[in-house]
């Protein structure tokens, strides 16, 4: 209940109906009333009128059925005056009863001694038994005094007597109450002579009266009242159902733009802007409110969007000052590891260069020149080394990036010759590594192009081929490809891994930290091969060691 009590509170459509409800119910109570009574008016009319004329026909009827009898009765005076024979006197009465269905039992009674040779009394009587008619001459008793008998006699006319009991202990008779048309017999000269009485049945009549069911239309009519007032109560519960059900359904359509607004502004509430108000053009003041919270709806997108807009620039901003620091902070790491490296790379060489010369400074002249050609030519390797990696610096340096696009100055090179020229550069630096050359161009193919960007290429590739393989298995291959001019240096080794070959043409990365090298020798390489119109890429085919391709255009 206090569910309900409350849904009504917070339903401002269920609390209207009922409003309306309220206000509708005397006027439709009245209205159904005024037509109850009207109908009940109007069906008691028709009762008391129907009632009327069944009661007239009734009353026709048992005029009708005296009729008869009061005629049965008169039609036989004269007879009985011709027939004052007993047989004949029975005859009579039998014929009045059979002729006249109306007439239950007719009785002739003589005063007495008026036939001396039937005896002092007599009395002719038949009676309707069923579908038969019974004729007897009476016994003897006191009949003089019985009402039938007497009241025409005092009166001297014919008369209705009754309803009475004839019963006599006996004697025939009618074994219910009767009523009786009694006519007085006399003679020419007045004398009474007897009377006779034509008796009409209580019971029949009444089954008359009953055929006709006076009040049966009443009775029928007031089932109808009964019908007729439930049918209106239940009419009355109808319509105020459906009363409340219609208005409620107005109502709810006539404020469902308040509800939508309350719906819209939830969600707003709770951060959701993305479903406009639409815009109402009707004049009402639910419209005009609607359309004022679609135009604020309005002007707050506009700000949330200007504020988002803010925030999405300030966050992309702060990203990319995060993206920023994190690029410092790997600039200085790398600095740092670098200059960690360099050192440590220029440290090892120079160390050999000053002890070896501090050597031969002190004892030179002692030492034997087999072992004197030997430290000169390890100190001369040492500082080659250096001169390849300060070269390497000032390559991978912007100046250096400078200096190699201002002097891309292309000249022809015989390409087999410049090939053995950077194989016999390798063995002073590795003698006991072996280097094959396979060409398919003649010796006096030339290449139009940077010789020395070409050559440091090369010298590169087979360096590292020799420094990082068995040293045993390095060949080098030149063919001519279309218009393109290949270069393939290949070594059996362990090769680098798959995992890292994305990262080989990133400046100063190695996959060892401990290893020698700055991790500028493949980057270079892949520079100068662009800058030459070509390109050097790795070849994730070869799965024996290391397989590097120079291509450049022809």
């Amino acid at each position: 209940m206090g569910k309900l009590t409350n849904k009504i509170r917070r339903s401002i459509a269920t609390k209207l109906s009922l409003g309306i409800v309220l206000m509708a119910i005397p006027v439709f109570v009245i209205c159904v009333g005024l037509l109850f009574v009207q109908s009940l008016y109007n069906l008691k009319k028709e009762t008391d009128e129907r009632a009327a004329s069944t009661l007239k026909t009734m009353e026709l009827r048992k005029a009708s059925f005296m009729s008869t009898v009061e005629t049965a009765t008169n039609s036989s005076d004269w007879l009985i005056k011709e027939c004052m024979q007993p047989d004949l006197l029975l005859e009579l009465t039998r014929r009045v009863v059979m002729l006249n269905a109306n007439v239950d039992g007719c009785s002739i009674t003589l005063e007495p001694d008026v036939l001396p040779q039937a005896g002092r009394y007599f009395s002719a009587y038949s009676v309707r038994k069923g579908d038969s008619v019974v004729t007897v001459r009476e016994g003897s008793y006191d009949y003089y005094e019985k009402i039938w008998y007497s009241t025409p006699k005092k009166m001297g006319r014919a008369c209705w007597v009754g309803p009475y009991d004839d019963y006599n202990e006996g004697t025939l008779s009618a074994g219910e109450h009767i009523t009786s048309y009694c006519k007085p017999i006399y003679d020419d000269n007045g004398k009474l002579l007897g009377v006779i009485a034509t008796d009409l049945s209580s019971k029949r009549l009444a089954e008359t009266v009953d055929e006709e069911k006076a009040y049966a239309e009443s009775k029928v009519n007031i089932g109808k009242y009964y019908r007729l007032a439930g049918l209106i109560i239940v009419l009355i519960l109808l319509g105020l159902l459906l009363i409340l059900f219609f208005t409620r359904q107005i109502v709810g359509f006539a404020i469902r733009p308040v509800r939508n607004l309350l719906v819209q502004t939830q969600r707003m509430a709770e951060g959701d802007y993305s479903q406009q108000i639409a815009y109402s053009k009707k004049g009402n003041v639910v419209s005009r409110l609607q359309n004022s919270f679609a135009r604020m709806q309005s002007s707050l997108n506009q700000h949330i969007s200007e504020i988002q807009q803010v925030n999405e620039e300030t966050a992309r901003r702060n990203d990319e000052l995060a993206h920023a620091r994190k690029l410092v902070e790997k600039a200085i790491h790398q600095k740092t590891a670098f200059v960690q490296d360099i050192s440590h790379q220029i440290r090892t060489p120079l160390n050999i260069v000053m002890g070896f010369s501090q050597v031969l400074c002190d004892c030179g002249d002692e030492m034997p020149p087999e072992e004197v050609k030997q430290l000169t030519g390890l100190m001369n390797r040492n500082v080659k080394l250096l001169h390849r990696m300060v070269q390497m610096l000032l390559d991978s340096s912007d100046v250096g990036l400078s200096e190699e696009m201002k002097s891309l100055k292309e000249e022809h090179i015989l390409v087999n010759k410049m090939a053995r020229d950077c194989i016999s550069n390798v063995y002073a630096q590795f003698p006991d590594s072996s280097i094959a050359f396979a060409t398919s161009i003649s010796d006096q193919f030339s290449l139009h192009t940077n010789k020395l960007y070409l050559v440091r290429t090369l010298r590169e590739l087979l360096y590292n081929a020799a420094k990082y393989s068995d040293g045993k298995h390095i060949i080098l291959r030149v063919a001519k490809i279309g218009k393109m001019l290949r270069f393939v240096v290949e070594d059996k080794g362990p090769g680098i891994d798959k995992a890292y070959m994305n990262q080989m043409f990133v400046p100063f990365t190695k996959v060892n930290n401990l290893s020698e090298g700055l991790g500028l020798g493949l980057p270079l390489t892949k520079r100068h091969a662009k800058n030459l119109g070509g390109d050097l890429i790795i070849d994730t085919s070869y799965i024996e060691g290391c397989r590097i391709i120079l291509e450049l255009p022809i």
